[in-house]
C-alpha cells in the first residue's frame, strides 16, 4: 500500500470519527434536554462547544499516533483512547477559565465522551474488518534470522501482551525446521509463494544483505503482502530506532521532527517552565543563600551544546567544594550538597535555561561542549541530536542509557521522531514518578 493512500484512508477516518463524536455529543443534550436542546445547541453556543470538544479530542488522538500507517484494534488501542479522552477531559478543564462558552456540561461530556468511547471501538472494529485486517494479534513473518529480527521475536515471546504473533522466519542459511527464538525457519527466501498459501500472516519484515533480496523472493509476495522493514515494529516495543545505520540517517526524515511541532513544544515549554520557576523560585533562592553562606559560589556553570550546536552556559547548584590535600586536590560532597542530590534539586536551577530557551523540559540530555566535538568526530551524526533543544528530562536517562552514548542515541531520536505534547507529558510523569533513592547520572560528559 502506497504512502498516499495509507494518508487518504487516515485522513478520511479522522473526519468520519470527527463526525461520530460530534454526533455522541449531540445525542445525550437532545436526550436529557428534550424540547430545550434547540436552544443550548444554537442559542447557547452547545453546538459550538461539542464541534471544539470532537476536534480537540480528533487532535489528541492523533497525537497518540492512532492514525498511523497500521494500526490494529487491541489493548494497545483501547489505552491510547483511553489517554487521549482523559487528557481531553483535562483541557477542558482549563479551556473553562478561558473561554466557558466552549465548555460542555459535565453531565453531558461523561455521557458524550462514554458514548464516543464506544463507539468509536466500533468503528475501527468495522474498519479493520473491511480493510481485511481481521482481528486478534498481527501475524508476522520475518524474513532473515538477523540480530535485529531475533531481538523482535525473542521480546514477543516473552512478552505476549503486544498484538503481534510471529508465525516463522524466511532463512537462507538456516535449514527449514531450526529453531529461533520460541519460532521455526520455515524455509528459504524463495519459498515464500509456497509458505503463504500455507501459513496467515498479515505483514513481512524483511531485514536481510542486499544480495539475499533476490527475485523469487520478490515474485513469492503476494499484491496484499506488506513487505517492510522492521524498524516500525522494533521501535513501538524498544521505544528507540531501530539501528543507526547509514541508510537510515540519510533517507529517514522522520527523525527530524517538522518546525510546527518545535515551535508547539517551545510554546508550552516556556510557560510550563514560568510557571514551575514561580512555585521552586523560592526554595531556589533559599539553597543558593544556604550554598553562599558556606563558602564559594552557589552555582556551577558549564558551557554545553544546544540546538543547532550552539553552545550555551548551564546552571546547576554547587554541591561539591574543593579540598586540599597532601596528595593534590580532590573534590568533597558538601552536607547541603547532599541532601540537594538526595532529593535531586541538583539541576533545578536549569529551569533558567528552559526559560531562556536554551533548554526543553524534555528532550536529548546536554552534553558538555567538549565532549560533544569529541563524540563528533567519532559519530558524525550524533549532530542529529541536536536538531532539538536539550532537555530538563530525557528519554534516554530514563531507560538508562546514560554511559552507551549509541543507545542514548537510538532512545533519543526515538523521541524526536514522536515528539508532542502528549509524550512530552508522559515523559515527565514517568521522571517525577522515579523513587528519590535512584541516583542522579555521574556520567562527566552530563
Amino acid at each position: 500500500m502506497s504512502r498516499g493512500n495509507t494518508s487518504r484512508r487516515s485522513g478520511a477516518l479522522a473526519i468520519f470519527e470527527f463526525l461520530l463524536l460530534i454526533a455522541c455529543y449531540l445525542l445525550p443534550a437532545y436526550i436529557w434536554l428534550g424540547d430545550s436542546a434547540p436552544t443550548y445547541l444554537f442559542y447557547e453556543n452547545g453546538l459550538n462547544a461539542d464541534v471544539f470538544t470532537a476536534g480537540t479530542l480528533i487532535a489528541l488522538m492523533y497525537f497518540q499516533g492512532m492514525y498511523g500507517a497500521h494500526r490494529r484494534v487491541g489493548m494497545d488501542m483501547v489505552l491510547r483512547l483511553t489517554t487521549a479522552m482523559g487528557v481531553g477531559f483535562l483541557l477542558e478543564g482549563s479551556v473553562f477559565y478561558v473561554q466557558k462558552s466552549l465548555v460542555v456540561p459535565l453531565k453531558l461530556m461523561l455521557a458524550g465522551s462514554g458514548l464516543g468511547f464506544v463507539v468509536l471501538l466500533v468503528c475501527r472494529l468495522i474498519y479493520a474488518g473491511l480493510l481485511g485486517r481481521g482481528l486478534g494479534p498481527e501475524r508476522i513473518l520475518l524474513v532473515g534470522a538477523t540480530p535485529v529480527n531475533r531481538k523482535i521475536a525473542e521480546h514477543l515471546r516473552t512478552h505476549p501482551g503486544f498484538d503481534f504473533l510471529v508465525v516463522g522466519f524466511l532463512d537462507n542459511v538456516l535449514e527449514p525446521g531450526t529453531e529461533v527464538e520460541g519460532c521455526k525457519v520455515l524455509g528459504p527466501l524463495s519459498a515464500l509463494q509456497e509458505i503463504r498459501r500455507n501459513v496467515t500472516f498479515h505483514r513481512i519484515l524483511v531485514d536481510v544483505y542486499r544480495d539475499e533480496l533476490s527475485l523469487p523472493l520478490m515474485d513469492g509476495a503476494g499484491t496484499g503482502d506488506r513487505m517492510e522493514r522492521p524498524d516500525e515494529v522494533y521501535e513501538l516495543l524498544f521505544s528507540q530506532v531501530c539501528s543507526l545505520r547509514p541508510a537510515n540517517l540519510l533517507f529517514d526524515t522522520d527523525l527530524a521532527p517538522p518546525r510546527s511541532r518545535l515551535v508547539l513544544q517551545s510554546v508550552y515549554t516556556n510557560l510550563l517552565a514560568l510557571g514551575a520557576l514561580m512555585v521552586a523560585g523560592p526554595v531556589i533562592l533559599v539553597l543558593a543563600l544556604l550554598i553562599r553562606i558556606r563558602g564559594g559560589p552557589a552555582f556551577e556553570t558549564q558551557v554545553a551544546t544546544g540546538w543547532n550546536l550552539t553552545p550555551f552556559t548551564r546552571f546547576r547548584f554547587r554541591c561539591h567544594r574543593i579540598v586540599k590535600t597532601d596528595a593534590g586536590e580532590r573534590r568533597e560532597l558538601t552536607e547541603i550538597g547532599r541532601w540537594i542530590k538526595r532529593f535531586r534539586l541538583r539541576r533545578l536551577p536549569e529551569l533558567i535555561n528552559v526559560l531562556r530557551g536554551e533548554m526543553a523540559l524534555v528532550g536529548p540530555p546536554p552534553m558538555r561542549a567538549e565532549f560533544t566535538a569529541a563524540l563528533l568526530e567519532v559519530l558524525p551524526y550524533y549532530r542529529l541530536t541536536h536538531l532539538v533543544r536539550p532537555g530538563l528530562v530525557s528519554w534516554s536517562r530514563l531507560n538508562r542509557a546514560g554511559d552507551d552514548v549509541v543507545a542514548a542515541m537510538e532512545f533519543d531520536l526515538h523521541y524526536m521522531k514522536s515528539l508532542s505534547p502528549i509524550r512530552d507529558l508522559s515523559i515527565l510523569c514517568q521522571a517525577l514518578a522515579q523513587p528519590r533513592s535512584q541516583p542522579e547520572p555521574e556520567n562527566v560528559g552530563l
